[in-house]
């Protein structure tokens, strides 16, 4: 599996917990539909950002956790840097994220 597969895939898992949450508060919203939190694609370290919140950490526990300064962790989540895929399920392991690995030809466009 080359580099940007897995990001694909990474991305795709990212998306579907993100489109979970939306879901979740779309059903305590009574004003909002859930499919409203579709319209524009979510970049991956918005993602992430929300997948930290989700998991109630801040960026200074997070940044303890994976093992890096806490503007690592604003960096990642800004957008400014990017990284290396085994790093990135390493972070969303920590936020209690799991990622399921599907052929691509197997993933709707």
């Amino acid at each position: 599996m080359n580099a940007t597969n897995f990001r694909q895939r990474i991305t795709q898992a990212a998306n579907a917990h993100a489109d979970a949450l939306a879901r979740k508060d779309a059903a305590t919203t009574d004003n909002v539909p859930a499919e409203s939190s579709r319209a524009q694609p979510v970049p991956l370290h918005v993602r992430l950002r929300q997948a930290r919140e989700e998991a109630g950490l801040t960026q200074g526990q997070a940044a303890e956790k994976f093992g890096c300064a806490v503007s690592g962790i604003h960096q990642i989540e800004n957008g400014t840097i990017r990284l290396l895929p085994r790093r990135l399920e390493d972070l969303l392991s920590i936020y209690g994220v799991r990622v399921e690995l599907v052929p691509v030809e197997d993933v709707a466009p």
